[in-house]
């Protein structure tokens, strides 16, 4: 049992390192269904001992402990609203053929973008520049296998 619980608090304290924007707490849930709770910011220190879960707080607070027995289970909820809104709003870029046109989509609609199609062995075939979404010309291409690149992503089409 204390294996596996230090396993999950490693594992929890190394995903709330890397939440920078998110808050978090630690919750511990008793089997009688009683619950304490505690930013984790204030937390200095998780103790596993012989028989308990100890935990020390950076405010100089009184140790708590939990006995093994009694945990039912622990919980690093996070609060993700200080997540940026372009991250949540991530754009993913689109390829379709449309006869002779590549309809491309996915793309900032704010700022111009160059947009490139290359052939399968890496070679830049076309250039244009578009805005959230367009189409390019394709209709000099032989029928194959293509990758458009526009705004750092790739996607592979078929033409």
């Amino acid at each position: 049992m204390k294996k596996s619980l230090f396993a999950i608090l490693s594992f929890a304290f190394s995903f709330a390192a890397m939440a920078q924007n998110a808050a978090c707490t630690l919750v511990v849930t008793d089997r009688q269904g009683g619950s304490w709770a505690m930013a984790l910011s204030e937390v200095n220190r998780i103790a596993l001992g012989g028989e308990s879960l100890d935990i020390h707080c950076i405010s100089g607070q009184p140790i708590t402990s939990f006995a093994y027995a009694d945990v039912a289970h622990i919980q690093f909820p996070l609060d993700y609203a200080g997540i940026s809104t372009p991250l949540l709003q991530a754009r993913m870029l689109k390829a379709t053929v449309v006869g002779d046109e590549l309809l491309v989509s996915g793309l900032d609609e704010s700022r111009s973008l160059p947009v490139e199609v290359y052939d399968a062995r890496g070679r830049l075939l076309s250039r244009s520049s578009l805005r959230g979404a367009g189409s390019v010309d394709i209709s000099a291409l032989i029928p194959g296998a293509y990758i458009v690149k526009a705004d750092a992503q790739t996607v592979k089409f078929q033409k």
